[in-house]
């Protein structure tokens, strides 16, 4: 739910990438209208494309996303203002927003 209580964000179609990451599509809730509309990262965005991560800021009803391992900043779920924080995401060499994947193995420690 927003920080000031007009919308809820809901997450839907996640699909699990690694142990702490995920792709999902997200919906947005408007508590006065009842009505339900895609979140997507620029509102000329065609279809409904999953993103990395979206999350409300702690004041108001704006929101932060993550797609393509970019990073943007809506201030309200609706309206046709975006900024896109980051352009420089490279696949597999840097990604913004995201936490990179680690491995796991085993590994061993000269003494």
């Amino acid at each position: 739910m927003s920080p000031d209580r007009r919308f809820i964000l809901l997450a839907h179609n996640v699909q699990k990438l690694f142990r702490h990451s995920y792709l999902a599509q997200y919906s947005v809730y408007d508590v006065a209208t009842t009505e339900v509309f895609p979140l997507t990262p620029t509102p000329d965005e065609a279809g409904h494309p999953a993103l990395q991560y979206a999350a409300w800021t702690p004041r108001g009803h704006a929101l932060v996303m993550v797609m393509k391992s970019d990073i943007y900043y809506r201030p309200g779920p609706r309206g046709s203002f975006v900024f896109r924080v980051t352009r420089t995401a490279k696949p597999g060499l840097v990604s913004h927003g995201v936490p990179d994947w680690l491995y796991e193995g085993k590994e061993k420690q000269l003494i």
